[in-house]
């Protein structure tokens, strides 16, 4: 890969730009015992090394933290066993945990990556703990806050989401933050510091992948810089988000009747009167409170509770992912954090205004893997196989796609409002909504049903119709093979 200055510039570049964004958002002081998480690649590499370098002057005590994940055997041990021949020669010490993790994600549920995440930053805190580190470091840089920028803006996110990555967010600090990928790509070179590379990564297949190989160079013929324009207004976005975030606080606080661990209570004659975007920002805030973070939350979850709040009915409640419930009892508007699934007989209730569920599927598990849904009592059997493999047409609750034109991560969630598809033999797309009526689908079923989405496309109504644009034809080598089971 060509570099974009001469080496020396770039090894001084980013060391530089590293010092300068730790500085001008203080995320380390003078002495400060750092635990820096390496996995082995460039960025986590690139980071330790600048550290070390900015160190000798800073004073810094330096660990390194690394999760084996055991996700790719072999590979994983020789990442492992880098990071700890690493760590040896630098003379720092260094801290390892082995687990499982897709034994873990499927014991938990969600989604692996968000299991991977999570298992790495409990054991970072958990290891800063034990051994007294102030701060945890790691690798995020500019480029990937751009593609996150890019993702978010794509999936329909808000400002908070073209916030993109914090430089600081409690004791996790990212000091290459402002740094390209090719400016850490040349730090190494320049320096012949050796790291592993992770095959994955190069995998378009996968969501991200694709967005970062295949979107963002298209994009940068439009203009060469856009990566650093998406980062400029992550910057931006994050400054007022934070302003906002402190200008609406006495309102959001005057507005709070109760506040206990997971449970809040809004008066929903104040929260109602607010203009419409605090309206948005306070019930955010209110769901974050209760759940800790808005992972899987999204702009049809805020609306719906939005529509709870405005209804002329004093009464009625909003289930959301992760068993969290907005319950509305005439002022008060109730948000609680369930221990029991929402569809427990103790939790039944009233029927439920509106419920929503997503479920995310990753290549490893559409090559085969069973897919559970609660909320539409039924799972899903997904099968990958040759085209040749096939010798009867799938037809009633089975479908047969083209895994081509399949971009991973596959979603399995019920109905949104907006949603359309192209039906098989059609043309032209239409609303899901309209496809059930016409199908006489009765309106207490319609929000159960589960739809396969790829790359933002409904490819699946599960049991009724499949999207003609993912159908197989006589040029499909893979077939994905789903099938809903009660």
């Amino acid at each position: 890969m060509p570099f974009l200055h001469s080496d020396l510039t770039q090894k001084k570049s980013l060391v530089q730009k590293a010092g300068r964004a730790i500085m001008e958002n203080a995320m380390l002081a003078f002495g400060d015992r750092v635990l820096v998480g390496v996995s082995g690649g460039p960025d986590s590499v690139a980071l330790l090394h600048v550290l070390l370098e900015l160190g000798r002057e800073n004073n810094y005590h330096i660990g390194v933290a690394h999760v084996d994940h055991g996700l790719r055997e072999d590979a994983s041990k020789r990442d492992a066993a880098f990071v700890e021949d690493l760590a040896k020669k630098r003379n720092v010490p260094y801290y390892v945990k082995r687990i499982d993790l897709a034994a873990v994600q499927e014991k938990i549920g969600g989604n692996l990556e968000e299991a991977g995440r999570d298992a790495r930053y409990r054991f970072f805190h958990e290891t800063a703990d034990r051994y007294g580190f102030e701060r945890i470091a790691v690798g995020h840089h500019l480029d990937d806050d751009a593609e996150l920028i890019l993702m978010n803006i794509i999936r329909g996110s808000g400002p908070a989401g073209t916030a993109g990555i914090a430089p600081v967010r409690g004791r996790i600090v990212r000091p290459l933050i402002h740094c390209l990928r090719s400016e850490i790509q040349s730090y190494l070179h320049a320096k012949k510091i050796p790291f592993v590379h992770d095959e994955s990564n190069d995998n378009i297949r996968f969501h991200r992948n694709h967005i970062r190989h295949c979107l963002i160079p298209a994009l940068e013929h439009y203009n060469p810089r856009v990566v650093e324009n998406l980062h400029r207004l992550g910057q931006i976005a994050g400054l007022e988000n934070r302003w906002i975030e402190e200008w609406i606080a006495p309102v959001f606080d005057a507005a709070v009747i109760e506040r206990s661990n997971g449970r809040l209570v809004l008066d929903a004659e104040k929260a109602g009167e607010q203009h419409a975007a605090l309206k948005r920002r306070m019930i955010r805030n209110a769901i974050c409170a209760v759940k800790g973070n808005l992972r899987r939350i999204g702009y049809t979850h805020i609306d719906a509770v939005i529509r709870l709040l405005e209804k002329p009915a004093p009464s009625g409640r909003v289930d959301l992912p992760d068993r969290i419930r907005v319950t509305r009892r005439n002022r008060r508007l109730l948000f609680t954090a369930e221990k029991q699934s929402l569809r427990s007989p103790a939790l039944a209730g009233r029927p439920v205004s509106r419920s929503y569920y997503e479920y995310r599927v990753t290549e490893k598990q559409a090559v085969s893997g069973r897919i559970d849904i609660p909320e539409a009592g039924v799972h899903i059997v997904l099968t990958r196989m040759a085209a040749e493999d096939m010798d009867v047409l799938p037809s009633g609750n089975t479908a047969a796609l083209d895994w081509d034109r399949l971009v991973f991560p596959l979603y399995i969630r019920n109905m949104r409002p907006g949603d359309r598809f192209m039906p098989l033999g059609m043309r032209q797309t239409q609303k899901v909504k309209d496809f059930f009526i016409n199908n006489k689908i009765p309106v207490h079923k319609r929000g159960g049903i589960p739809l396969l989405q790829s790359g933002g496309q409904v490819a699946w109504i599960a049991g009724l119709r499949m999207d003609d644009r993912f159908k197989i034809t006589r040029e499909t080598k893979t077939v994905l093979r789903a099938e809903v089971v009660a």
